[in-house]
């Protein structure tokens, strides 16, 4: 293989690897689960009613929501979730709460306080996922491989010594 090749392998592998990325952002997707029940104000963590509150870094506020003022479909989403279920979901509007965003928040139901969490995560079991896994790993090798065959063309493939 000469030197041209050698670089196309090598742009093909960066390729593979930037398609990776952004097929990835496909697989990007909101869990909610339940956290604890709680008593009070636990470990300094201070409650607050209204969701616009503005939140620092190191802020220990959490939004309390009355169940009873949420939607159906959020009443019945948190009551699947306080059931010990995991929801995953698509999009962030489809998100619990009056704004839809990520973090912790908590629901006030029969007395009751309840933590909940709404986290963004890489679920890599989505076709998006896979492929994006895939398109790296595949990248990854070809990169290496334009490597190896440029600047150490004595040794054989790792996989091949016996």
């Amino acid at each position: 293989m000469d030197e041209l090749g050698h670089l196309a392998l090598f742009l093909v592998g960066f390729l593979l690897i930037v398609g990776g990325f952004v097929v990835g952002i496909g697989a990007f997707e909101y869990e909610v689960v339940a956290l604890e029940e709680v008593e009070g104000s636990p470990d300094g963590i201070r409650f607050v009613e209204n969701e616009s509150h503005t939140f620092s870094a190191t802020d220990t506020t959490i939004v309390r929501v009355e169940y009873e003022s949420l939607s159906e479909r959020d009443r019945e989403m948190l009551d699947r979730v306080l059931a010990g279920e995991r929801v995953v979901l698509r999009t962030r509007g489809q998100l619990p709460g009056k704004y839809g965003t990520k973090g912790r928040f908590a629901v006030e139901r029969d007395g009751t306080t309840h933590l909940v969490d709404r986290r963004l995560f890489f679920n890599w079991r989505t076709p998006f996922g896979a492929a994006s896994l895939a398109m790296g790993a595949v990248g990854l090798a070809a990169m290496s491989e334009a490597i190896r065959r440029r600047h150490f063309p004595h040794r054989s493939v790792f996989w091949t010594r016996r």
